[in-house]
């Protein structure tokens, strides 16, 4: 296992849902130990993430960057370590609510690997957060895996599960796909700009016409691989999600950044 970065500097833009602008980001080659950096100065590190409803951020000081984890979860996913991000407005694009144009953008950029190899978490004891009836646990083990399970019984989603192991050919296949999908207050303008067509299942927006038939649990899997991203290292465990959240992801990564 090496670092990689991306081999040639490559532009992206879309639109934000969060501030109803365009946005545009610019990705940069970065060398070995660099870890992931917006905007010159603003580490993708657990103690500069923030969650606003259902958003990931991060800031430095006053500047706040917003819907950070689907880009993230593309890095991670690829094994992406180290990066510089230019990012023109607040947020990152919205672009399809998945990681999949990430994942293409990064892959049209080319991937450089490194001889020098990434840091790696091993747990040596059990870690577990929770809160209400939602938890997640983490087992040690020599490889990540994530075993999910949703539900949503005021809506069609219902009940869902997903589970296997977290490396590139499954985040790609399985997970990089996988929409977002929520009680956002806009419907309209959701309804207008987006590349899909949506409805509301009971104040829930979901995409029309699914890409699995479990797309929402996916999903809940992508973001918390978003959040491992913060880490700066690559996480071996065995995970049990139920009912997670972004609070509750970066509750997680805390307690994890703290072993």
């Amino acid at each position: 296992m090496q670092q990689k970065t991306i081999k040639r500097p490559i532009r992206y833009r879309g639109f934000g849902i969060l501030f109803g602008k365009e946005s545009r980001i610019t990705l940069r080659p970065a060398p070995p130990d660099t870890g992931i950096i917006f905007n010159e100065n603003i580490k993708a590190k657990v103690k500069n993430a923030f969650v606003r409803g259902l958003v990931l951020g991060l800031r430095s000081g006053k500047t706040k960057i917003y819907f950070v984890e689907h880009l993230l979860a593309a890095c991670y996913g690829l094994g992406i370590n180290n990066l510089f991000i230019e990012v023109s407005g607040k947020e990152i694009p919205f672009a399809d609510g998945s990681s999949l144009p990430f994942v293409r953008l990064i892959n049209r950029a080319g991937i450089r690997s490194y001889q020098a190899r990434p840091k790696i978490q091993n747990l040596k004891t059990p870690i577990i957060v929770s809160k209400n009836d939602s938890f997640i646990l983490a087992l040690p083990a020599k490889t990540l895996s994530i075993d999910c399970f949703v539900d949503f019984p005021q809506s069609r989603t219902g009940a869902q599960f997903w589970g296997d192991l977290i490396n590139q050919p499954n985040f790609v296949k399985e997970l990089a796909s996988a929409r977002t999908f929520g009680y956002y207050r806009n419907y309209r303008l959701l309804a207008k700009v987006l590349p899909f067509e949506i409805k509301s299942e009971e104040g829930m927006i979901v995409p029309k016409i699914l890409r699995y038939r479990n797309e929402a649990v996916r999903h809940k899997v992508l973001d918390l691989v978003g959040h491992f991203a913060l880490l700066g290292r690559n996480l071996n465990a065995k995970i049990f999600a139920y009912k997670s959240s972004h609070k509750l992801n970066h509750r997680f990564v805390r307690k994890l950044e703290a072993l």
